[in-house]
């Protein structure tokens, strides 16, 4: 089902860098209510003038909870909810550490729940509300060294899925959203070969046009995503070995 994004009260989470910056200029070409936050808002200068700023650590409850009060005085409602915010950090099984499984986890998977604590009331005054996360295409297929990253989106993945279920006899839509590699500051840090690499810009394209579509699933590039889906599908002997083939290269 496609419905108009125009008018729409839209919070961005995750808007200062990479996607989240490229899919914040998208949505301001569409007329939206926008608001991004990050907590780096210094970053977020190039929307002053057309979207409302809010400083938010996705790991501080205060910082969701005056958040939100502020999103509530202004508009009294949430339309659209899109958290973007991410982190990875890659494990040497060598020195395996707890403290990089937490870190990640915090931002990836714990930081949304926290948001939506606060959100999800708001969005039930919204006008056909709509929950996005931006989640990886990681969990169709086990990556060398991506645990703790595969880990955190996979568990994100599944709490989505379920939210989905549970909130449509509410009229509230969730998506997912499943990147292949996007360059972007958190993947220039990468240093193994990464397929089908594309822009931020083009990936806040795609995106957009997804939630515009309220696409349960929104993956791209398809080139990788199928490529990734289909050996995800395989046996789990043959997954595991094309994983050790990654590992070594």
């Amino acid at each position: 089902m496609s419905t108009s994004i125009k008018s729409r009260v839209v919070w961005l989470c995750g808007a200062s860098t990479g996607i989240g910056r490229a899919l914040a200029n998208e949505l301001l070409s569409t007329e939206v209510n926008l608001i991004v936050s990050s907590r780096e808002i210094n970053r977020l200068n190039e929307f002053m003038g057309k979207a409302y700023f809010l400083k938010c650590d996705v790991n501080n409850q205060d910082d969701w909870r005056r958040s939100a009060q502020e999103v509530e005085k202004l508009f009294g409602r949430v339309d659209t909810f899109i958290y973007n915010a991410g982190d990875c950090e890659y494990i040497d099984v060598r020195d395996l550490k707890y403290d990089a499984f937490e870190r990640v986890m915090k931002v990836n998977f714990l930081g949304m729940l926290r948001g939506l604590e606060y959100v999800l009331p708001m969005m039930r005054k919204g006008n056909h509300p709509h929950i996005v996360g931006v989640s990886s295409s990681v969990d169709y297929f086990p990556l060398p060294t991506a645990e703790a990253y595969g880990a955190s989106k996979a568990a994100l993945n599944y709490m989505l899925e379920s939210l989905r279920v549970d909130l449509a006899p509410e009229g509230i839509d969730v998506s997912i959203v499943k990147p292949g590699f996007v360059k972007t500051p958190l993947t220039d840090k990468n240093d193994f070969p990464m397929p089908f690499i594309i822009s931020a810009e083009e990936a806040g394209k795609r995106i957009h046009k997804g939630i515009q579509k309220r696409s349960h699933v929104i993956d791209f590039p398809r080139r990788f995503t199928w490529m990734i889906r289909l050996m995800g599908l395989m046996p789990s002997s043959i997954r595991f070995i094309l994983s050790r083939r990654f590992s070594r290269r």
